[in-house]
Parts: C-alpha cells; sequence; structure tokens
C-alpha cells in the first residue's frame, strides 16, 4: 500500500511539474512577442532620453517629445511634436507607439497603439505606469505606409 501511495505522488508531481512547464511556455510565448510587433522594420533605431530636444527623423522632419506631467505611478501622457524643415507642425504621419517594463518584458506590455493627434497638432499617448522602475516607450513613425522613424524614450520612475 505504502508503495502505491509513492508511485501516485510521484505521477502527481510529475504532472504538475509538467503542467507548470507548459504553462510557463504559453504565458512566455505570448509576452515575448510584444517587442517583435513594435520593432519589425529597423529603420532607425534610437534611445532618446531628453525632452524637448529636436530629435531629426529625416531631411523632411523633426520631433520633440515630452511628458504633458512628471512621469510616477498611474498614467502619464506622451506628447509628440512633429515639424518640417520650416519649423511647421506636421500631422499628416502616423505615428505608433507602445510602452513596456523592460526587467518584466511583457507584464506591463501595452501592445502597438495609435498615437491620438489633439486640436493643436501634437501626438498624444497615454502610458500606465503600474510600479517604479525602467520603462520605455517605442515610438514608429511612418509617412505613407513606410516606415521613416522608430526610437525608444527611455526613463525611470
Amino acid at each position: 500500500m505504502k508503495k502505491l501511495n509513492k508511485n501516485i505522488f510521484i505521477i502527481v508531481i510529475v504532472l504538475l511539474v509538467s503542467l507548470m512547464f507548459l504553462c510557463y511556455k504559453y504565458f512566455n510565448r505570448n509576452y515575448n512577442n510584444y517587442s517583435s510587433s513594435i520593432q519589425v522594420n529597423q529603420v532607425s533605431q534610437n534611445n532618446i532620453f531628453n525632452e524637448n530636444k529636436e530629435i531629426v527623423i529625416n531631411k523632411n522632419y523633426s520631433f520633440i517629445f515630452k511628458f504633458i506631467t512628471k512621469p510616477k505611478i498611474g498614467e502619464v501622457i506622451v506628447k509628440v511634436e512633429i515639424f518640417d524643415t520650416q519649423g511647421n507642425k506636421v500631422n499628416n504621419l502616423r505615428v505608433l507607439g507602445g510602452y513596456d517594463m523592460p526587467s518584466m518584458r511583457g507584464h506591463h506590455a501595452s501592445g502597438e497603439q495609435l498615437f491620438m493627434l489633439n486640436q493643436k497638432g501634437s501626438y498624444l499617448l497615454p502610458v500606465h505606469i503600474a510600479m517604479s522602475g525602467n520603462w520605455e516607450v517605442v515610438i514608429s513613425i511612418t509617412e505613407d505606409n513606410n516606415e521613416i522613424y522608430q526610437g525608444k524614450i527611455l526613463f525611470k520612475i
């Protein structure tokens, strides 16, 4: 009888370990797909650290970004303003973005989202900061279905 209980115990442990492994593989697969959905085309991968600094996209455009309020736990808004070579605001480009916490890739990922265009011609993306740590916002700018810029805003809470 003791040998039967021992065998059942071993079978249950093996089944539990197998189930945990399958769950890990399933959820890890979904989380790792976040970065590939945003970074499909490596046009110009840049890391951006400074707000209100002009970033050149190409010979026709540049942009600046800033947070509407100082980043903190909760919701913050990323604001992107794109300019042509004469300094006029441009609002005919498509700006996509997504955010995540690199140290916990996928657990706080937003997935790809379209920046909203406000009445003043600025592109806005709400970002939900769940906890303290390092965060990134990936920005992809396209013109006529061609990606012309891609970069990451890196910041810490």
